[in-house]
This record gives structure tokens, sequence and C-alpha cells, in this order.
């Protein structure tokens, strides 16, 4: 690949979530993870950037999910 006068620039996002149950705090997460900007190769940013959110939707999905009903039954 050619990255000639490339420019790219990576941004920090956070989330963090609390999963009550019956008003008590069951499970609190943060995920953070990097936005990727390249100035000269939307195609490849785009790539990049839904490979790591696919990764950070499967990371929620375990977390609300799985992890969660394993805190309610302990």
């Amino acid at each position: 690949m050619n990255f000639l006068n490339a420019c790219a620039c990576i941004k920090t996002c956070k989330i963090k979530r609390t999963l009550t149950y019956d008003h008590t705090t069951m499970l609190t997460f943060t995920i953070v993870y990097p936005k990727i900007c390249l100035r000269n190769n939307a195609p490849v940013q785009a790539s990049i950037n839904a490979q790591i959110q696919k990764q950070v939707h499967a990371f929620w999905q375990y977390t609300s999910g799985e992890l969660y009903q394993q805190a309610i039954a302990y």
C-alpha cells in the first residue's frame, strides 16, 4: 500500500456502564477503545473502525449477557 501524504490520528473513546438488579449494582465496567482517522484512506479507516466496533459490541454483549447473569446468580 502507498501511504504517501497520509495522516493518521487516534481518538480514544470510552463507554461506561453500570448494570443493576433490584436497585443493586451488580456489575460496572468501562470499555476504552480507539477510533482511527486516516486523512487519505477512507475505505481503510472504515474497515479498521468496523473491526473495532465488532469487538466492542461482542464484549458488550458478553458483559451485559453472560457476566450479568452470573453476577445475579452468585
